[in-house]
């Protein structure tokens, strides 16, 4: 492999100048004298390339753009469903039920607050950042009718 990669035609420096000079700056890039009658709130944002928006114009919004819908924040939002029962001192019979729906999500904080949710594991300080590490939040939470739970 090393010699496919050492026989390789290496292209030559003036390409590189070539293209920057045939795609930046002169007549091809916008300057104020263009856009002399435009009244924008920040001028400068209207000026470089006269191709940027073009099917052509690659920008760096274009690298990710294909992967979005695969590529998502993490979501730790959970539905947790609880239910609960209560017997009778003897425990022979059943004297009372419920049922209830909670949201929680896990959040990027550490339930303390004393490190910073981007330290590594080996940094955190509290032992409760180290046995229990981020934080949950109820976001909702509702008790269900009899007739959700059975």
């Amino acid at each position: 492999m090393q010699s496919v990669v050492k026989n390789l035609p290496s292209k030559p420096a003036t390409a590189d100048a070539r293209i920057k000079r045939d795609h930046r700056g002169g007549a091809n890039e916008l300057t104020a004298a263009d856009i002399p009658k435009a009244n924008y709130k920040f001028p400068a944002a209207a000026l470089g390339s006269r191709y940027q928006g073009t099917p052509a114009y690659i920008n760096q919004a274009d690298i990710p753009t294909p992967s979005a819908p695969i590529i998502h924040a993490r979501s730790d939002t959970f539905l947790i469903r609880g239910y609960g029962e209560a017997r009778s001192d003897d425990g022979s019979c059943i004297t009372a039920r419920a049922w209830c729906v909670a949201v929680v999500q896990r959040v990027a904080d550490f339930l303390d607050d004393t490190d910073m949710p981007e330290a590594s594991p080996d940094e955190l300080k509290p032992p409760s950042n180290r046995l229990f590490c981020r934080k949950f939040v109820i976001k909702s939470f509702r008790w269900l009718p009899r007739t959700a739970g059975a």
